[in-house]
This record gives C-alpha cells, structure tokens and sequence, in this order.
C-alpha cells in the first residue's frame, strides 16, 4: 500500500466558490425638459473597462479598474479597495436607448440620458 491515498468522489466536498465583490460608486443625476445626466465616480477605470446597458426600465453600469502598481510592487497600507464598480438604477422615465452617450475623464463617467418624446411635456393650446 502506498503513503498516498485518494478520497472517495461521494466524501470530498466542493471548493467554495469565489466571492466577487464590487464597490457601489458615488454618483449624481440631474435633470432637464429634455435629458437626464448621470455623473458616476469611478476612479481607476480606464474607458475600456466600462460596460454600460439599459435593459427595459434598468440602467447597469459596470467598471473595473487595472492594477496601476508594478508586479514587484506590494503594499503596505492601502484606503481604496480593490473592488470593481457596479451601480444599477431604476429609470421611473422612458428613455431613448439609442440617443445615449457617455465619455469619461480623469475617473468620471457621465451618461446623458434622453427622455422618449412619448414622456416630454406638452403644451396644449386652448382654441
């Protein structure tokens, strides 16, 4: 009988399965007649690592951010996680999917959210 023995499939119990977290960034939503603007703080996201999707009355935004320090480079105390983003939002207003844009700068996200011209204000005149 050799020193090394093997466990029995029906005896081994699972590997539990990798926790990912994610951090909730701060954001700001202002509004006009034609639009909302959706500020989102992600610091240490690169543009490419952005994934933005509205999906029926849901906005979810994804980002996640690249190591910037060298392999060789380890820390020694550090104040922010290393967590990726993610923010989800309930629009309560129809939008137009297709007229969305964002650009990012410097960590900050900015969407610009047309409403449906089915959901604009009218003015009605009185004959």
């Amino acid at each position: 009988m050799s020193d090394t023995q093997v466990a029995e499939k029906s005896t081994q119990t699972p590997a539990p399965a990798k926790r990912v977290n994610y951090l909730r960034p701060h954001y700001e939503v202002a509004s006009n007649a034609d639009a909302y603007t959706v500020t989102v703080y992600v610091p240490g996201a690169a543009k490419e690592g952005v994934k933005i999707t509205v999906d029926q009355d849901t906005l979810a935004i994804e980002a996640s951010r690249r190591p910037t320090a060298n392999d060789k480079w380890r820390a020694r105390h550090r104040e922010i996680p290393t967590a990726d983003y993610r923010l989800r939002l309930d629009l309560n207003v129809p939008v137009d999917a297709e007229k969305i844009t964002a650009k990012t700068a410097d960590g900050v996200l900015t969407l610009t959210l047309p409403v449906a011209e089915a959901a604009k204000p009218r003015q009605i005149a009185v004959n």
